[in-house]
């Protein structure tokens, strides 16, 4: 007969080091990043602020596109 016990992996050991893991895991501060990247703060910050300001700018769009598409649902892109 075959012994089950040694055909089936322990999972005691891998959750104890995935455990280990998770704990030891450290966050990495934006300073750190930048200077790993070579960049400044103030481009981060920068680029943050544009993608907002991008993101408002097409919401009002796409409902303008939206309440067009109500009005006339088989005009094109290129016509919008």
């Amino acid at each position: 007969m075959f012994q089950i016990s040694s055909m089936v992996p322990r999972l005691e050991k891998s959750f104890h080091s995935n455990n280990q893991m998770h704990q030891t895991k450290a966050r990495l501060s934006l300073s750190y990043c930048c200077r790993l990247f070579e960049i400044n703060r103030q481009a981060i910050y920068q680029s943050e602020r544009r993608f907002l300001f991008r993101e408002q700018e097409l919401i009002i769009v796409k409902k303008l596109v939206k309440e067009i598409r109500v009005i006339m649902s088989r005009i094109g892109t290129k016509k919008l």
